[in-house]
């Protein structure tokens, strides 16, 4: 009986350890990370100075984890290119949000909706509609007036 059992768990252990080499992702290089940190303890003071160090030593495109957060770093401006325009698609999408469902229409706002057609129709429209020179300008009127009871109102209380 014993037999059985420890035949069984060695088999249940292979099949995890090969299933996990099957789902395991390839990340950048990167310096090595504690378990529930991660690569918080590489950071001091000046992160950017930091960043710059480990990009030194693991190239302009290294992976990093920031607590429990997988972090993808880029450190030049060739690969930030390469990668913005090669990549876009997929790392300018939103994740799923029940809440944003429910609050923003079906998630049909430009803040919460999926990069695609819509959301590129939307970033359309709001710039040539709301954005735009004329558009701006003519609400300078109210922009003053609101800046103007904003100081009357710090008057008002530093006095």
């Amino acid at each position: 009986m014993a037999l059985i059992w420890a035949t069984l768990v060695v088999i249940f252990i292979m099949y995890k350890l090969l299933n996990n080499i099957k789902k395991k992702k390839r990340y950048p290089p990167g310096p090595k990370g504690l378990p529930i940190i991660g690569h918080l303890h590489l950071l001091g003071k000046n992160p950017h100075q930091d960043f710059l160090k480990l990009a030194k030593t693991h190239g302009p495109l290294m992976y990093v984890r920031l607590g429990l957060v997988p972090t993808i770093v880029v450190s030049s401006a060739d690969t930030a290119e390469k990668f913005l325009k090669t990549y876009d698609h997929i790392f300018a999408s939103r994740p799923h949000n029940e809440a944003a469902l429910y609050l923003a229409y079906g998630q049909k706002n430009m803040i919460t909706a999926k990069h695609g057609p819509y959301w590129r129709n939307m970033r359309k429209f709001c710039t040539l509609h709301l954005l735009s020179n004329q558009k701006i300008n003519s609400f300078q009127y109210m922009r003053r007036q609101q800046v103007e009871l904003m100081i009357k109102s710090l008057k008002n209380e530093l006095t």
